[in-house]
């Protein structure tokens, strides 16, 4: 196989692969770190061992639905992507082409495991459906029951508000630097210099920028504030990055932060997992009484501190793509809500199911209308959930990840608080437990 550039002229070759190379991506798919031969080895490695060289002649063809349809594939990696709650799954050397790899990020981990469900199929027969819950959903954890938002301390000004960039990586746009979910990241294209600014919607008071880096990182790069997005002050300056996460403190005021990064670290762009800018923000007192956090989905469309008795509500069958966009929900509501943020996230547990029904998934979103007065402040939309084919109750949670988040949090002053569920794929309808089965747990005291 010969790749010629624009001009004609053959800028790489390769021989055809045998199986160790396809499998380990390497000796005839050798991939150096430069910007020709190395891309161009790994979109093959990716197509060899997903099989959509026999189906696309357009590649890095990255639609997960027609991986691994030929017999002839990387069964591994197929059962591997099959197993996941998201579909993604590092099961071979470069399954992040098209980012369909797995990431785990923890800044001070203490323990890791995993849980492994019983395995069906050869001589064990066909698993007898469960009619009941297989187990009750368990507690989400309870946020802190001590206000974060004292005057004058640093608060988290940039998550979920509106992020732009210089350039991004298909699939990298620059929100996922701020949506709060380092499972997610934007990604430059291969050239300097590049930036990711992000609106805070007012002038604010600026004390602190932490930046968590993928691979590909800034060796040099500006910390930059402005009040309109054309006249930039610096903030703070980096010669010399290392990746990793780099925290950075000083003193400004601008509605617009950016960073701008001058020199790269690596043959690649400059990425980021999150950008997250900190500073001093006015708080309200909320006044009322006891904020109940862990809110339970009832049958009659409330969200209420106490656990009803439990049951179930039918979910309209997708029959069509409505990933991201409520269509025929179920909608759960409180209001008259009082109570300070905490500084945490949105939790949830809720018990789904779609029967035997195949390639169904429920999505779910939580809104916060924090005064009441009918604007949502903060939207959060899920990753949907992909349930499996055999009866019995599942637990949608929210480490499904954030797939879009607009807004901020603070204090709720008389808030409402809604939650949708809906079916996002798929032609069967599904099942939502209500009651004592699915709850919500708000970041609030």
């Amino acid at each position: 196989m010969n790749f010629t550039n624009s001009s004609g002229a053959v800028v790489t070759s390769f021989s055809k692969p045998d199986s160790d190379s396809v499998f380990g991506c390497y000796k005839l798919l050798d991939a150096p770190n430069d910007l020709v031969r190395g891309p161009i080895s790994r979109t093959l490695c990716a197509g060899y061992n997903r099989t959509t060289l026999l189906t696309s002649a357009e590649q890095p063809y990255n639609v997960p639905s027609a991986f691994y349809q030929d017999p002839v594939t990387n069964q591994f990696a197929k059962a591997v992507h099959a197993q996941m709650i998201d579909g993604k799954a590092y099961a071979f050397a470069f399954d992040d082409v098209g980012n369909n790899e797995s990431l785990v990020h923890d800044d001070s981990p203490t323990s890791a495991g995993i849980i492994l469900d019983p395995f069906t199929g050869g001589n064990g027969g066909t698993p007898t459906p469960s009619p009941t819950p297989s187990r009750t959903p368990s507690a989400s954890p309870t946020p802190s029951t001590s206000p974060s938002c004292t005057p004058g301390a640093a608060q988290l000004l940039s998550q979920g508000r509106p992020a732009t960039a210089s350039s991004n990586e298909s699939g990298s746009s620059a929100a996922l630097a701020v949506d709060g979910n380092t499972a997610t990241r934007w990604s430059s294209q291969f050239a300097d210099p590049q930036w990711l600014q992000v609106d805070l919607g007012a002038s604010k008071s600026i004390s602190r920028v932490s930046l968590n880096w993928e691979a590909a990182h800034a060796r040099a790069y500006r910390i930059e504030t402005s009040p309109d997005a054309v006249n930039w002050t610096t903030f703070a300056s980096v010669t010399n990055g290392d990746g990793g996460i780099d925290t950075l403190t000083g003193s400004g005021t601008g509605r617009y932060v950016r960073m701008y990064a001058t020199q790269r670290a690596t043959a690649w762009g400059d990425s980021l997992w999150e950008f997250q800018v900190y500073g001093a923000t006015p708080c309200t007192t909320p006044t009322g009484g006891t904020f109940t956090p862990t809110q339970r989905l009832l049958a009659n469309g409330t969200l209420s501190g106490s656990a009803g008795p439990a049951g179930s509500l039918t979910v309209a069958a997708a029959n069509g793509n409505h990933d991201g966009t409520p269509t025929n929900a179920l909608t759960f509501t409180a209001s008259g809500l009082t109570g300070a943020y905490t500084g945490g996230a949105t939790a949830f547990d809720l018990a789904v199911d779609s029967g035997t029904g195949v390639g169904n998934g429920l999505q779910a979103r939580i809104s916060y209308d924090l005064t009441g007065d009918g604007t949502y402040d903060r939207i959060e939309t899920y990753r949907y959930f992909p349930t499996d084919p055999v009866a019995g109750w599942e637990h949608y949670t929210q480490a499904q990840g954030l797939s879009a988040a607009t807004g901020a949090l603070g204090n709720l002053a008389g808030g409402r608080v809604r939650v949708e569920v809906w079916s996002a794929i798929g032609g069967t309808a599904g099942t939502l437990g209500v009651g004592n089965l699915s709850q919500v747990t708000l970041p609030f005291s």
